[in-house]
């Protein structure tokens, strides 16, 4: 996972001024994106970076949960 190229994309949502686009944990991790095409673009180089080192993502733990807009505190 930590060579996967998320760092250095776009993609993800802002906090405190910081581009977020994946939280990990052990062998979990969490992609975050502001849109679904961000999302997609996300998954796809994880599964590709995970299938170059003989990993196979589990679709069936996969899980998508959108909500509404960030506000401010």
């Amino acid at each position: 996972m930590r060579n996967t190229g998320l760092d250095e994309t776009q993609a993800g949502i802002k906090i405190s001024g910081r581009n977020i686009n994946n939280l990990r944990y052990a062998d979990d991790v969490t992609l975050m994106a502001e849109s679904e095409e961000e999302l997609k673009s996300l998954l796809m180089k994880v599964k590709e970076e995970s299938e170059n080192v003989g990993l196979k993502l589990n679709i069936q733990k996969n899980k998508i949960m959108a909500s509404g807009p960030i506000t401010p505190w």
